[in-house]
């Protein structure tokens, strides 16, 4: 006669051969995905100007606010560069060596991302040699700005500084 415990035991175990494969096929299943996350994870092409420009934007308000010094965002169209210093330093391209840490943030737009138009206080700034001088107060508020890229694919990204809040955004096309 078979005894009862024994045969409850056999019925609700897994053996090592089933517990190995299943997580062999939940390797494999992993090892397909990866790919796929690391290219969401990774920040190039037009999100990473995106994310470079708000954070340039960014960067200027909150050392407004901190500092209790008016900032400057400085758009740099034919270097394609966005550079944040404080708005006393009239020439930031002729630091000393005591102002060069006053140069707060530094970004270059990638070579494939094209400069569509840069817009302050509703003015288009010509995209030949003038620079665009965007000022962020310590009460918060900015100049208005709106900064518009696109990527090779010719998918285009609007980015606006709001005039009341300083709060750099990217818009959704329209």
């Amino acid at each position: 006669m078979k005894n009862p415990r024994e045969s409850s035991k056999a019925a609700g175990a897994f053996t090592l051969i089933e517990i190995m494969i299943v997580v062999a096929l939940m390797g494999i299943v992993l090892a397909m995905g990866i790919p796929s996350i690391a290219r969401v994870l990774q920040k190039e092409g037009i999100r990473k100007a995106v994310s470079d420009v708000v954070e340039a934007f960014s960067t200027a308000r909150s050392q407004a606010i901190l500092s209790g010094t008016p900032t400057e965002v400085i758009i740099d169209p034919a270097n394609r560069t966005f550079k944040v210093v404080l708005f006393a330093l009239k020439d930031p391209n002729n630091l000393d060596e005591n102002q060069k840490a006053a140069s707060l943030f530094t970004a270059t737009l990638p070579e494939d991302i094209g400069l569509d138009g840069v817009f302050v206080n509703y003015r288009e700034i010509s995209l030949g040699d003038e620079e665009a001088h965007i000022k962020f107060y310590p009460n918060g508020t900015a100049d208005q700005c709106a900064v518009v890229i696109h990527s090779p694919s010719r998918e285009v990204k609007k980015i606006m500084v709001d005039i009341v809040t300083g709060r750099a955004e990217m818009v959704a096309d329209e």
